[in-house]
């Protein structure tokens, strides 16, 4: 019995030197502080080389913790095959990212994995109230904000496609040019996980003067209720610069349009 602790401890004491070897070898991409209960914890990212280009700005393989005097490595991306960058912010427990208090035993604290040629995808990294290292959480969510809420906080996402629609579509006998676009939704963490905010998205809906009101957007953009997914998220954009027009659809397909499918027009408003 006595041999499991003696264990234990050789194991604790040669992980932390290699971390510590790590740390030594590795060069700094960013940190910051999370400051709770009176403790402060550095998070550090680091990376192989010493030198990066423009767009590997901040990103690093290695992410480091420090609560007292020597530097510890986080588990996520044992592997060493992603790198991540902090996800920025203001007005959180962190100093330079963002962290969130989920309930009164877990923080997350946001990265944000590289994801070439897309948006980077959210990654979680849980803390507890003492600010030790819990889990992580690695989500396929594309984001490029995030706020806090009373019980979490809430992402902006959207999918992403490289081969976007783009054509031509004659909407009441006036040519237009069309695109998709990417319909942005508003998914929200608590401790029930993720879900999506039907009341959110509207509200930060690029294009909600369309619709007359909520109810209009969610019936436009087939809300599930049961699923809590909308199921038209296919959104394409029409203009018509000569008329000064702009018109919206959302459908579930891509299909060839005839301008008979309930486009939404509105004038161009100016800038």
């Amino acid at each position: 019995m006595i041999l499991l602790p003696l264990i234990f401890a050789a194991v604790s004491a040669l992980a932390a030197t290699e971390a510590l070897n790590t740390f030594e070898k590795t060069y700094p991409r960013d940190n910051t502080f999370i400051y709770h209960k009176g403790k402060r914890l550095e998070l550090m990212l680091r990376g192989y080389s010493k030198f990066t280009e423009p767009s590997e700005r901040g990103f690093g393989e290695y992410f480091f913790y420090r609560l007292k005097d020597k530097p510890k490595l986080f588990t996520l991306n044992e592997l060493r095959s992603d790198s991540f960058k902090f996800f920025s912010g203001t007005g959180t427990l962190c100093t330079k990212t963002l962290c969130y208090q989920i309930d009164q035993n877990n923080i997350a604290v946001l990265l944000l994995k590289e994801n070439r040629p897309f948006k980077e995808k959210l990654t979680i990294q849980f803390l507890d109230s003492s600010l030790n290292p819990t889990s992580f959480v690695e989500t396929e969510y594309v984001t490029d904000k995030a706020v806090s809420r009373v019980d979490g906080f809430a992402i902006r996402t959207w999918t992403e496609s490289l081969e976007k629609d783009m054509g031509q579509v004659k909407i009441e006998n006036e040519d237009y040019i069309y695109q998709e676009r990417e319909f942005p939704k508003w998914v929200g963490y608590s401790t029930r996980g993720f879900e999506v905010l039907p009341q959110d998205t509207f509200v930060n809906f690029p294009w909600k003067r369309f619709f007359k009101d909520e109810a209009d957007f969610l019936t436009a953009a087939g809300w599930n209720a049961t699923d809590k997914k909308f199921t038209k998220s296919l959104l394409l954009v029409g203009v018509n610069h000569k008329a000064q027009k702009r018109c919206i659809f959302l459908t579930d397909v891509k299909q060839k349009f005839t301008g008979s499918e309930g486009w939404r027009c509105q004038t161009i408003k100016a800038e």
